[in-house]
């Protein structure tokens, strides 16, 4: 348990959130964007923090 401690104490606010998404996704049958096969169907998951609409057919979603 003091290992543990240790560990999250030394990692940033950045690294923190970054593991936590990942275990909170880990169960979920998703792919990761940059391994993705080009135009076929895949199910992704994370969280949105901002989107913008633009001229055309494609949602633009940033992280």
């Amino acid at each position: 348990m003091l290992n543990k401690l240790r560990h999250r104490f030394s990692q940033t606010v950045e690294e923190l959130h970054e593991e936590r998404l990942q275990q909170r996704y880990r169960c979920l049958d998703v792919v990761p964007i940059g391994e993705a096969p080009l135009r076929v169907p895949i199910r992704v998951g994370g969280e949105v923090q901002g989107s913008r609409w633009c001229p055309g057919p494609a949602l633009r979603l940033s992280r």
